[in-house]
């Protein structure tokens, strides 16, 4: 019997904006051979001057770093950090450079453009600061070659989770889609679906995730575990913003990252005390690397369908991209307890190996070439023992939390926040009471009043109330 048909359940966690180095790099040691930090990369503060002083990577960051939220977007962030361009090189370019990225433009792009200190982009974190997420690294499987799926931002690496396919889209002013996504094939095919969220579900801009999935709050996760009714697929999204005396647990920068450790420790210990433990694969994940460093340049791939990617900078320069390379790297673990212990994968993988699997296990359809691409090195492989461990933790803690912050309502928002206010806007057009709640909420730039539009939003959509089966 292939060990993949034992697992009925499978869910993903995607949290924010950190890459490989940054949070799971000086995890390397003899016995842990991973592709991280040797603790002597480093970073010009100018790409293009030889004698240019240079920043070596740390393991001091601190929970709330990088301070100064650093650049994803494609153009320019991505096209910088990736290959050390000046503003004058990159202003020659059409599209993408063919050349392998050499990831030398981190420091340049977070001093020259934000305004950053140089050091604290190069900051990463000690395996210790990180206890649940490092254990689940060496307890089960670590990828070390899991890149997000496009370079730049969070929206269109969400949407290749979903489609395996962002429809051309690199970033920018938010858009609606309609592409087919993993969850109308798995209901199709008659497999249950639900999307978990904390306070707004990003996904709800993919309207055929809407149409095929209900959308449950994350307290009905404990109870759908306990009482052995967890879908087939469930995909877990955390809280993006601070709110009614609750932190940001997304670990965008420069939310606590904190906060999302005592996330992943939760979701793992509801599954592991579940009875559905041992049938049950969980994948967490980040959507994009968010202009932390890391030393891995990113592969080639294949174009997903067809569409060709453009955005502007600043100053209109327009970059066109072919979608046949990948993004930055990312951290992936892969949970279940027929993985067997400290299993290292190194081969490519990108978000859309999460549709892969899910399409071998119940014999779907691909949704693009780039899932079927991904399916040539399918995760399948991690499953690998007979019998189900009995060795795996009963439980994770994160280290004790610190003195409670203030969660300031005025707090302004970060990109993604944004991002999501501004797409919210393209669900419910022509909305004379929310176009007013949402143009103040724009104006005051505050999480409070940003929140309250998109929850007023949500309930329009009839989304807000638990829905789907019982």
């Amino acid at each position: 019997m292939d060990t993949l048909n034992r697992i009925d359940h499978f869910v993903v966690l995607m949290l924010e904006n950190r890459s490989f180095d940054h949070l799971l790099g000086f995890m390397k040691a003899p016995d842990y051979p991973i592709d991280g930090l040797q603790g002597d990369e480093s970073n010009p503060a100018d790409p293009n001057d030889a004698s240019s002083p240079r920043y070596t990577v740390s393991d001091d960051a601190n929970y709330s770093d990088p301070p100064v939220d650093p650049g994803h977007s494609f153009n320019p962030a991505s096209m910088t950090q990736m290959f050390g361009l000046s503003k004058e090189a990159r202003q020659k370019l059409d599209w993408l450079p063919d050349t392998p990225p050499t990831n030398s433009g981190y420091v340049h792009d977070y001093q020259q453009r934000l305004g950053g200190r140089p050091e604290d982009i190069m900051k990463c974190f000690a395996p210790e600061r990180l206890p649940v997420l490092t254990t689940l690294a060496r307890e089960f499987a670590i990828c070390d070659r899991w890149f997000s799926s496009a370079p730049g931002a969070t929206c269109p690496n969400r949407r290749f989770v979903h489609a395996a396919t962002s429809d051309g889209y690199l970033g920018g002013t938010q858009k609606v889609t309609s592409s087919r996504t993993i969850f109308e094939l798995l209901k199709k095919a008659g497999r249950s679906t639900a999307v978990y969220y904390h306070d707004v579900p990003q996904s709800l801009t993919m309207l055929s995730v809407m149409a095929h999935a209900p959308f449950n709050p994350i307290d009905r996760l404990s109870r759908d575990l306990e009482k052995g009714t967890l879908p087939h697929y469930s995909f877990i999204e955390p809280r993006y913003f601070d709110q009614r005396g609750l932190r940001a647990n997304d670990q965008h920068p420069s939310n606590d990252v904190l906060e999302g450790e005592k996330l992943i420790a939760s979701l793992y210990n509801a599954i592991r005390q579940s009875p559905l433990w041992e049938k049950t694969a969980l994948i967490v994940t980040y959507d994009e690397a968010g202009g932390t460093y890391d030393h891995a340049g990113s592969p080639p791939t294949v174009n997903p369908d067809g569409r060709i990617g453009e955005d502007d900078d600043e100053d209109g320069k327009l970059i066109r991209f072919r979608f046949d390379r990948l993004g930055f790297r990312v951290p992936a673990v892969v949970v279940s307890p027929l993985i067997p212990r400290m299993t290292i994968d190194s081969r490519v993988h990108d978000h859309t190996a999460i549709a892969a699997l899910l399409e071998k296990r119940f014999g779907l359809p691909n949704l693009t070439a780039r899932d079927k691409w991904a399916g040539e090195n399918d995760l399948s492989t991690l499953f690998s023992l007979a019998e189900p461990r009995t060795d795996t933790p009963l439980s994770l803690a994160p280290l004790a939390a610190r003195k409670t912050l203030t969660v300031e309502h005025a707090a302004p928002l970060n990109g993604l926040q944004f991002e999501l206010v501004e797409s919210a806007q393209a669900l419910v057009k022509h909305d004379a009471g929310l176009d007013e709640l949402r143009r103040r909420a724009m104006k005051a730039s505050h999480q409070g009043d940003a929140v309250a539009y998109l929850q007023e939003v949500m309930l329009r959509l009839g989304v807000g109330k638990e829905s789907g089966r019982e």
